[in-house]
């Protein structure tokens, strides 16, 4: 007979729950209720961010929320089962709440990182990133995060099997100090780090320091917030150019009320005006430009910022696609081709050139090698596999073509207008469409294809050359009719 703990009762020695509280009497009570902690911990979590989310004014609060929720949950659960397994290969001395100590480590050193981040960011990067592509931009601000954030994590951990060494061995440890350092271990070094990065902050220059809280407002997707500090900074900063790239990404991505897609354009505008040559503001105003249909100047912008950083291969694919977008297929074809330069492995950027050399009906051939190649890099994807279906169609092999667009419609039974179209161009090559005029009148009546003028005009285009060659098949065969069947019919 054993006792239970909780309750006290005797309990026979082969039962591992007490018959009268159900308390499991195999394990200490200490671990768990460390180990009811643990799991209790994740589903807080996801409460605390969706309330945080709504009390901020996120944008799309509950999915966001969820999105923070799992990200962090992730870094608690990960955090834990590292240490988990270093225990378990190092023989290190834990406690039961060890993990769970691991885990809120991890988190709060985590939050404490992001916002050293936003002050790292200006002493190495400069308050303006200059010479720097947008996807090198996010690159660097990776690095630096990852830089100052697993090193940190790191000793964190060894500071947690310290801690449970020190408890497990009071004697191991003579130091008063060393003993209050290691019995906080969870908390002493995201505070360290939140100190350091303080320091930074308000050390620097008003003007620098005056997109910080804006840009972690932003980073949460708190756009309303962020807009808020923005237009307080903007009153004492009118001229810098930061703020004005910040108010005009915030409204375009969060496209808050009362604002216009032409009032991001407006600050966008003003940065370049404040901080020319900057490739990472050009690109976004490009961007601005495309969101008000204005291709010209979107186009025009973009191929600044792609002449500011001739190797970088994003920018010419951005360039591209605003080409492809505007119909300007020559346009496109260089630009795609100069991304292809620098990241030749690109298969998206082999998707658009091979589809644009088709459109032109230029080096089909090579358009359908591009296609190819686009499909073995990112294989069973809707969007190249049609590029390809398209290819072998145009260069007569309409069988390939027509078994890639069956595999493209197994288990759908609508893809897209223009995947729609594409088949039933291949199956009018075969004469396996039996109601061609139909089937093209159909598209031309769905509404995102009449919102689509590029593609509105395709279809009716080979609506009209279908049309025309039914036309004058019936006017053969009424030619070829004998003269008494014309007569009968009448």
């Amino acid at each position: 007979m054993k006792n239970c703990p909780e309750c006290g009762k005797p309990v026979a020695a082969s039962l591992m729950y007490c018959g009268v509280c159900g308390a499991s009497v195999s394990q200490p009570l200490r671990s768990r209720r460390e180990r009811l902690l643990f799991f209790m911990t994740p589903l807080f979590l996801v409460l605390l961010c969706v309330a945080l989310s709504y009390e901020l004014g996120v944008v799309e609060p509950v999915d966001t929320g969820l999105l923070f929720a799992g990200t962090i949950v992730f870094v608690f659960l990960g955090a834990a089962g590292l240490f988990a397994t270093a225990v378990w290969l190092l023989s290190i001395p834990a406690l039961p709440e060890s993990y769970w100590h691991a885990g809120i480590f991890a988190i709060a050193q985590l939050l404490a990182c992001g916002f050293l981040l936003h002050n790292l960011e200006p002493v190495f990067l400069g308050e303006v990133p200059l010479n720097i592509g947008p996807v090198a931009y996010i690159q660097a601000r990776v690095e630096i995060f990852a830089v100052t954030f697993l090193p940190l994590a790191f000793v964190g951990m060894l500071g947690v099997s310290a801690r449970a060494r020190m408890i497990r061995f009071p004697e191991s440890v003579v130091s008063v100090w060393l003993r209050f350092v290691l019995k906080n271990a969870v908390l002493f070094l995201p505070i360290v780090t939140m100190l350091f990065a303080g320091a930074l902050y308000f050390t620097a220059s008003d003007k620098a320091k005056s997109s910080v809280m804006p840009g972690i407002a932003y980073d949460l997707n708190a756009v309303s917030l962020s807009l808020k500090m923005v237009d307080k900074a903007l009153e004492k900063h009118a001229d810098h150019a930061p703020l004005h790239f910040l108010k005009g990404l915030a409204i375009i991505e969060g496209q808050p009320e009362g604002y216009e897609p032409s009032q991001a354009r407006a600050h966008l505008e003003k940065a370049v005006a404040l901080q020319p040559g900057v490739p990472i503001y050009l690109y976004r105003l490009s961007g601005a430009f495309d969101l008000e249909h204005r291709g010209e100047e979107a186009i025009k912008v973009a191929a600044s910022a792609a002449a500011l950083l001739s190797e970088d291969a994003f920018l010419w694919q951005h360039l591209g696609d605003l080409n492809l977008k505007y119909r300007n297929y020559h346009g496109a074809v260089v630009a795609f081709k100069q991304s292809l330069k620098w990241n030749p492995d690109n298969a998206v950027v082999l998707n658009n050139l091979a589809y644009t050399l088709i459109e032109t009906g230029q080096d089909l051939p090579q358009a359908l090698e591009m296609a190819r190649m686009s499909v073995e890099k990112l294989p069973n994807l809707v969007f190249n596999l049609d590029t390809l279906a398209w290819a072998l169609h145009k260069n007569g092999q309409n069988s390939e073509a027509l078994e890639i667009m069956n595999s493209i419609f197994h288990g759908r039974s609508e893809v897209s207008p223009e995947v729609d179209f594409h088949y039933a161009m291949i199956l009018y090559s075969m004469d396996m469409l039996a109601s061609p005029l139909q089937t093209f009148d159909s598209l031309l009546a769905r509404p995102e294809v009449a919102a689509d003028h590029n593609l509105f005009s395709q279809i009716f285009e080979a609506r009209a050359g279908v049309a025309e060659k039914i036309g004058k098949k019936e006017a053969i065969d009424d030619d070829n009719k004998p003269v008494g069947e014309s007569v009968n019919e009448e």
